[in-house]
């Protein structure tokens, strides 16, 4: 209290009972102003954060943030004209912080909370299973994206873990360096391991040098299946080696590229094309890194053949095997065949794939190699060549059903060669699609892997399901749900394994589908993108969490106390 206020306001007096009013009342004024500044900005600040958010899983540049707060101001001038309010709208628009190195700061925040989540949820999950794959950047950088899968609560979580640039060499050691370094660093533990898939690279699959094999000798990893990914292995059997085929597609290749790589003779082509009214508008250049494009390329140029060999007359350069009616057929044929291949490959495409669905996709193509195509005499199943012969009959002179034969016969062999890995635990797949049509007996090699010490256990608590009819009707409300009701305190030993079994992944797609991600994200215009910032964005893009604002907007204060 000041030292004169009792001589200028004697106590007990009215002017003293005026004053201490007067005062309180300018008091509560000034907490209410001090609040209501608060609570403004404070809502300034999630808004930006909340348009961070949206224009970073957008994959949109962090200057876009400034165009989005000119656009806002735009709109609020014509949309809120007639309003009384409209120039406490606009202040409040022009408040908002949406510079492109603020909106940097905002998305560095949200990915570390995204990150923080995540790892949290992997480290108290019972078991995870990881799909590793490597790819270039636009700037020549490796990138080592790395996606994990976890049972949380009810269902499983597929994220990705990280995308760790890889300077230098790529060997196997090198992205086992990696892994190991993000690990401790985020300090999580490998105990939970249950799979690693991977694609065929000897970086990767190679029993000494390759991660997978580094991995195994780790003693700080345990004991683990590997699978080489099921798509890449499809891809792989799908290139179809027979020679005739192969000069086939190389003359495809040959003439798409004369076309498509020269500017002017595209042009024309294009023009040409449009003339003649034709269901594509243009060619395709082939992609040997792209699982579906093989097929694309052959659709396009078959349907586009007689408009490219009326080109290429057009340009004095002509191609004899165009007009040779056996090369046509085989043309038609290899269209056909690829599109059948490529329609199965996007049947192995997606996310939260069950791997008897995928496994049963690669038997039911199988079956119909055999049952359907080696013996359709009259193109039932391959409607291109049907089609090419029926338009001129006289090709049907030059088609060898036993050469057609032959490269079925050969596919059906690559099919029957590959995909060993996954095969080999196909029953333990099938149980958990519909643990009561298998034989228990027949799970033992993945019981013993899994579960060394408990097989006795697993073995009787899978029989003890069995005989649990009233759990035979969950089936059709899904694997997932049926699952889910299984609980562990009845099947102590049982549950943890159809967790882990459950967390496998058998494809590298969600890999694949991250890189384009990170190409749309790091393309020509940023270029200059950093690694840290490439991962974020990716992170953010990709992402099925929400971030926490409360803790967002702490990582927001403590940025700021440190700059004071």
């Amino acid at each position: 209290m000041h030292p004169k206020f009792n001589e200028s306001y004697p106590p007990g007096s009215e002017i003293r009972k005026r004053k201490i009013e007067q005062l309180s009342s300018s008091l509560s004024g000034q907490q209410r102003l001090i609040h209501r500044t608060t609570s403004t900005a404070e809502r300034l600040t999630e808004a930006s954060f909340e348009i961070a958010w949206i224009l970073a899983r957008g994959k949109k540049p962090f200057s876009d943030s400034e165009i989005v707060k000119d656009c806002f101001l735009a709109s609020a001038e014509i949309l809120f004209a007639e309003f009384d309010n409209k120039d406490a709208i606009v202040k409040q628009i022009k408040g908002l912080q949406l510079s492109d190195s603020t909106t940097m700061r905002r998305i560095e925040n949200i990915g570390k909370d995204v990150s923080d989540q995540l790892c949290a949820d992997v480290s108290a999950a019972p078991c995870f299973s990881i799909a590793v794959d490597e790819s270039t950047d636009l700037t020549d950088v490796a990138q080592l994206c790395v996606w994990v899968r976890f049972p949380k609560e009810k269902s499983f979580q597929e994220e990705m873990l990280c995308l760790l640039p890889l300077v230098g060499q790529t060997r196997g050691e090198d992205i086992l360096n990696a892994l190991l370094a993000f690990f401790d660093k985020k300090n999580l533990s490998w105990s939970g391991l249950a799979s690693v898939c991977t694609d065929g690279a000897p970086s990767m699959r190679g029993k000494e040098k390759g991660l997978v094999g580094l991995m195994k000798k780790r003693e700080e990893i345990p004991n683990f299946i590997s699978f080489h990914c099921i798509i890449h292995q499809e891809s792989l059997v799908s290139k179809l080696r027979n020679n005739t085929f192969q000069n086939v597609m190389q003359t495809v290749v040959r003439v798409v590229n004369f076309i498509i790589s020269r500017a002017l003779n595209h042009r024309q082509f294009r023009q040409l094309i449009e003339d003649y009214d034709t269901e594509y508008g243009d060619l395709l250049m082939h992609s040997e890194v792209r699982w579906l494009s093989r097929g694309k390329v052959l659709e396009r140029f078959l349907s586009l053949l007689p408009e490219i060999c009326t080109f290429l007359d057009n340009k004095g350069k002509r191609e004899p095997e165009l007009e040779d009616p056996c090369w046509i057929t085989q043309l038609a044929f290899l269209t056909d065949i690829t599109c059948h291949l490529n329609t199965l490959n996007l049947k192995l495409q997606g996310r939260d794939k069950l791997p008897s669905n995928m496994l049963n996709a690669i038997r039911a193509f199988q079956n119909k190699i055999t049952a359907l195509y080696i013996p359709d005499r009259e193109f039932i199943h391959f409607p291109k060549l049907r089609a090419v012969t029926t338009n001129d009959p006289s090709l049907q002179q030059h088609f060898s059903h036993r050469e057609f034969v032959n490269v079925l016969e050969e596919l059906s062999g690559e099919f029957e060669s590959r995909f060993k890995d996954v095969n080999e635990h196909k029953e333990i797949f099938n149980f958990i699609e519909n643990p009561f049509h298998v034989d228990v007996s027949s799970l033992t090699p993945t019981i013993t892997l899994l579960c060394p010490t408990q097989r006795a256990a697993v073995e009787s608590e899978m029989v003890e399901l069995q005989t649990k009819d009233n759990f035979k009707l969950e089936l059709r409300s899904g694997v997932g749900h049926f699952w889910s009701l299984v609980s562990e305190e009845d099947f102590p030993t049982l549950k943890p394994l159809v967790q882990k079994v459950m967390s496998f992944f058998v494809s590298t797609y969600t890999c694949e589908s991250t890189f384009s991600t990170m190409n749309t994200i790091k393309r020509k215009q940023r270029s200059r993108l950093t690694n840290e910032h490439l991962e974020c964005l990716t992170r953010i893009a990709t992402t099925s969490y929400k971030y926490n604002m409360k803790k967002v907007k702490e990582m927001h204060a403590c940025f700021r106390s440190s700059q004071h």
